[in-house]
């Protein structure tokens, strides 16, 4: 993934960053994914990095979608869920 940009939205049991991703010759998406705490350090760099990379390695993909921003509903539910 280029183009990349990443938000910690939820940071205390669990590890769920908010990814937005611009392809070259695509539409804008967006990524939720809960990171597997012992891989964190490793998605932080990989993430800052010009490098191909699949999400699935780092964690779970808890949504995606197409689109400049999430909707406000999925970010507030998300938030809410994985809060518990």
């Amino acid at each position: 993934m280029s183009g990349k940009w990443s938000k910690k939205i939820i940071s205390d049991n669990n590890l769920i960053y908010y990814l937005k991703y611009k392809p070259e010759d695509g539409k804008n998406c967006y990524f939720f994914i809960l990171i597997d705490a012992r891989k964190e350090k490793d998605f932080l760099k990989v993430i800052d990095s010009d490098k191909s990379f699949d999400l699935m390695d780092y964690g779970e993909l808890i949504d995606s979608g197409m689109g400049d921003e999430a909707p406000d509903q999925l970010t507030s539910w998300i938030k809410n869920w994985y809060s518990k």
